[in-house]
């Protein structure tokens, strides 16, 4: 078993949100994060979101002192640009990044964005959330009645009054999944997204190891 975790993101007790990434809270979070489940250490541990109010480089030098000290063996981060990469990567290795990633979330290829670019330089491996886009791919959602009332995906402008049912027609030009099951549009999404990061990034990582004896120790995949 590969365990991941995360932390960052807090809850106040009057269920106020906001974002922590100071060396202080790093280290408070990493010791409870074993703490509860009953761990001596984690494999890889995702800072959730990035606090603007903090250097990434306090972050990840704190993340770095948990590695050192056997209570992590990875660091991750999650909805993270480019940029925030690299400077990250300057401080301590970075094994992951989780970001969204679909046939209806592309941003991460964008020039502009240029972060699928920079995972690919650094060989860094990519973890996608919401891959069928949301549930749009699955043939199951056909109206925003189908979200329970509490279901975040009620205030995401994919899902509005005057998109979702332009988005739904878009689902029904991919060929593969016109008339599939569950099961089919499924697999077909997933191996699209994989086939796309693979490009990407394990061929880079793949071309590195002759030159970069580290690499398997710096990414918890060495392959895909």
């Amino acid at each position: 078993v590969f365990l991941a975790t995360k932390f960052a993101n807090v809850i106040s007790p009057d269920r106020q949100y906001f974002v922590r990434g100071d060396s202080q809270y790093v280290r408070e979070a990493g010791d409870t994060s074993l703490k509860r489940l009953g761990l001596d250490s984690i494999d890889l541990y995702y800072v959730h979101r990035i606090d603007k109010t903090v250097p990434i480089e306090e972050t990840i030098y704190a993340l770095k002192e948990l590695v050192g000290a056997g209570k992590i063996k990875f660091i991750g981060l999650s909805e993270c640009s480019s940029d925030t990469l690299r400077r990250a990567y300057a401080v301590h290795p970075i094994s992951a990044v989780q970001i969204e990633y679909s046939p209806f979330s592309l941003d991460i290829e964008h020039e502009e964005i240029s972060l699928l670019k920079t995972c690919r330089e650094l060989g860094v491996s990519i973890v996608c959330y919401s891959p069928l886009g949301r549930g749009l791919l699955t043939g199951q959602i056909t109206s925003v009645g189908d979200f329970e009332e509490n279901d975040i995906r009620r205030f995401l402008p994919r899902f509005s009054k005057d998109n979702f049912p332009k988005n739904l027609q878009l689902v029904e030009k991919f060929p593969l999944l016109k008339g599939g099951s569950y099961a089919e549009r499924a697999k077909f999404v997933r191996l699209y997204v994989c086939m796309y990061v693979c490009m990407y990034v394990c061929s880079f990582v793949r071309s590195s190891n002759r030159n970069a004896d580290t690499r398997t120790s710096r990414n918890p995949q060495n392959s895909c």
